[in-house]
């Protein structure tokens, strides 16, 4: 799979968009790159989700991965200033983990390699 580490920093990317428009202050961002898996950490504070949203992101980024559409569609991560692409970080991505306490969301993508 080419193109491993353009395609981690535009799911992070994609993140921090996220976070930015539900009114994060605070944005820490982490990309650890393990053997088998790299791993992407966002924690944002201060930002206003309801039980709805974070419902609806929880679906968006837990889709089984396909490779497949991952190795046609990655460029476009990013790119929209319309909408966040979370469902493209979904297929990208094998796992996420969503957290939100205190006010400080924390989001962690799961991608094998």
């Amino acid at each position: 799979m080419k193109h491993i580490r353009q395609r981690n920093a535009r799911m992070a990317e994609e993140l921090i968009l996220f976070a930015y428009k539900y009114g994060a202050e605070d944005i820490n961002l982490n990309i650890k790159n393990n053997p088998e898996e790299t791993i992407i950490t966002i924690e944002a504070t201060n930002v206003n989700l309801d039980k709805e949203t974070i419902e609806s992101i929880t679906n968006l980024l837990n889709v089984p991965r396909c490779i497949e559409m991952e190795e046609y569609y990655w460029n476009l991560t990013g790119e929209s200033d319309m909408d966040c692409e979370l469902s493209l970080i979904g297929v990208m991505s094998d796992k996420a983990i969503i957290n939100i306490t205190s006010n400080i969301l924390r989001i962690e993508i799961i991608r094998k390699k």
